[in-house]
């Protein structure tokens, strides 16, 4: 019989304890959703389901009862990667598990079919959007025909359409046998998808009950405002004048747009539409043809190091922007020049209390939490005060409170300083009441539209 049971499970690394005498059943053959704060134990408890621990780390009594064959996919879907492409990643993890050549073929095309990375498989892994690269994981983790599949913010990146599409393709999975535990921040969707749903808090999981499972969902259903106004002002900071940004082929092609100073623009497009690739040609690590300004200068013609004590990005992956060990080494790294004049001593100390980082400053940052480490990202960045910030999904992997805490953070930042914020995000309603503008990328081209369209909430 298929099971999987935990009991009396404690986990602790080092002196922080994580998991504290907890037990669970859950049941086989049902989609569990796993909600709760960043840091309260999610991702650590389906590594330790998944077996990864404590194998890499951390002590564990108690026990854990599963005879399904199991597979994980990570919140940061880069650090399953080793090869170049999906293709080849596919093949290595068919090849691994004994699956014979003549067998994994149809695997491969299956999985990708099933979500949707067929067009993706032979392009560089380098190259794809976060939510390209979420994909991919997923498609390997099908591929491997696992019964229990164990997904930690599996969507964190995807679009609105991405994310629906492979829910719904997830339940079918589950009426077809499979058991999927999911850990999620964006919840609507499971109102009808989740058979059951499991909050973690004070290090113990619970159970919701029919009532709880109600109460939860009303209280997301409220009204959703996307209304932007166009810009009017003449006062552009970076200008594209037949601007054009390729992977091999043309990915951008943009003949007449402005980013405009001292604004909130809010970018949003589909998967694989090239918001991260601007980024990157935004911070002169991507190359383009045509015209590109920053306060009038073309971009080519800046020097690279004094050109980035202006333009600063906020990289998807938190693990890509640190360069100390503990979060103390990283913020005093971050005051060291250009401090923002915002952040006081006691200003900072109150952020750092209420991003729920003040108790952590002594912790490595490659053992914080994934919403944990993108708090302390953001907060890194903001103190650095460049005159622009690019950030690339900030909301991804933050629960419902600590969005509302980082929202609310950059407004008030950027109105004390007057600092430019891009922000790449699918969470339209979310930020729609601090953003100026919206800026599209479809079809290739940059569009300012007023109306944000349907959001991951509606």
């Amino acid at each position: 019989m298929q099971t999987i049971s935990i009991s009396n499970l404690n986990f602790a690394y080092d002196e922080q304890v994580i998991i504290k005498d907890l037990s669970a059943n859950f049941t086989p053959g049902k989609l569990h959703l796993l909600i709760g704060e960043n840091g309260a134990g999610k991702s650590t408890l389906l590594k330790i389901i998944a077996g990864l621990l404590p194998k890499f780390g951390g002590k564990l009594s108690g026990n854990i009862t599963t005879n399904l064959k199991t597979s994980m996919m990570f919140q940061d879907p880069e650090l399953q990667f080793a090869l170049p492409t999906a293709y080849d990643e596919l093949i290595f993890t068919l090849e691994n598990i004994g699956v014979s050549r003549e067998t994994y073929k149809n695997k491969i095309t299956e999985s990708a079919q099933f979500t949707g990375i067929t067009p993706l498989l032979k392009r560089p892994l380098n190259q794809l959007s976060g939510g390209e690269k979420q994909k991919v994981a997923l498609a390997i983790l099908l591929a491997m025909d696992s019964d229990l599949l164990l997904l930690d913010e599996p969507f964190a990146s995807c679009d609105l359409a991405s994310r629906k599409s492979i829910l719904l393709k997830l339940n079918q999975l589950v009426k077809a046998g499979k058991t999927v535990i999911i850990v999620d921040h964006d919840l609507p969707d499971y109102e009808t998808l989740a058979d059951e749903i499991w909050l973690f808090e004070n290090k113990q999981l619970h159970h919701l009950t029919s009532n709880e499972r109600a109460s939860l969902f009303h209280h997301l259903k409220q009204p959703i405002n996307t209304n932007f106004v166009l810009p009017e002002e003449q006062n552009s900071l970076f200008t594209f004048s037949n601007t054009v940004i390729k992977h091999k082929l043309p990915l951008i092609e943009v003949s007449n747009q402005a980013i405009y100073q001292g604004k909130i623009t809010l970018l949003t497009g589909e998967n694989g539409a090239g918001k991260t690739t601007l980024f990157k040609t935004l911070t002169k690590m991507h190359p383009y043809t045509g015209n590109l300004t920053y306060q009038t200068k073309e971009v080519k013609k800046w020097r690279l190091k004094h050109y980035l004590s202006h333009v600063a990005q906020v990289f998807q992956e938190t693990n890509n922007q640190f360069l100390e060990i503990t979060v103390k080494e990283e913020l005093a790294l971050s005051q060291k020049t250009q401090v923002n004049p915002y952040f006081t001593p006691e200003k900072l100390t109150e952020i750092l209390d209420t991003l729920g980082l003040s108790k952590l400053l002594n912790h490595s940052v490659y053992t914080l939490s994934g919403g944990q480490k993108k708090k302390l990202q953001i907060l890194l960045m903001l103190l650095s005060n460049h005159d622009v910030l690019l950030l690339d999904e900030p909301l991804a992997g933050l629960d419902s409170s600590s969005r509302t805490i980082i929202i609310n953070l950059l407004a008030e930042v950027q109105k004390q300083t007057k600092q430019t914020f891009v922000i790449i995000s699918h969470q339209i309603s979310e930020f729609a009441p601090i953003c100026d503008y919206h800026l599209v990328l479809a079809k290739k081209d940059l569009t300012y539209i007023q109306n944000g369209g349907e959001s991951l909430e509606s």
